[in-house]
């Protein structure tokens, strides 16, 4: 058997924990980390909103389709600024639907409360009425772009052809 060479700490265990110097490298690591992931976290904060704007939406316009056909009753839905008329304003706004010729209010939708998601409308103006027997009253494809300002790809068309049937596309016409 060979002897065991000496310790250095003479008999002491070794000393536990870290340095300064190393909680000051980690530390420093992982604020660099943290400022390159913090660009990616907003730009997917925006995604989800432009997205979820989108789907409560046509979550809208589905409804406002069946209560057509079921009421027998023309439903017309329109993007409102004030919850009350329908207005020129942007669904980021909000957006009202209204049933019948007296235009009795169904369903008011509040504002986006996401910055920087604006409204550009393609083929075809709001408001969108359906009629009792589900169709879109007027003629050929209207388009929606909720458009995310500074992220083109995070951007969103919505397609509604003349039976009412939705789908999502390429937006166009963002700035």
């Amino acid at each position: 058997m060979s002897p065991q060479a000496p310790s250095p700490w003479f008999g002491r265990s070794p000393p536990r924990g870290h340095s300064l110097l190393e909680v000051l490298f980690v530390l420093a690591l992982m604020g660099v980390m943290l400022a390159l992931a913090a660009p990616n976290w907003a730009g997917m904060q925006q995604r989800w909103a432009v997205r979820d704007l989108a789907n409560r939406y046509l979550a809208a316009m589905h409804a406002a389709r069946l209560l057509a056909i079921r009421s027998g009753q023309t439903t017309t839905v329109c993007p409102s600024s004030d919850g009350q008329h329908c207005t020129a304003s942007g669904l980021e706004q909000g957006w009202i639907v209204l049933q019948g010729p007296a235009a009795t209010l169904v369903q008011d939708e509040p504002p986006s409360a996401v910055a920087g998601i604006s409204t550009h409308y393609g083929h075809r103006t709001l408001p969108m009425a359906f009629a009792p027997n589900g169709l879109v009253d007027g003629a050929g494809l209207r388009q929606i772009n909720l458009c995310v300002r500074g992220q083109a790809k995070a951007s969103i068309g919505l397609v509604i052809n003349q039976t009412g049937r939705t789908r999502w596309g390429p937006a166009q016409g963002c700035p």
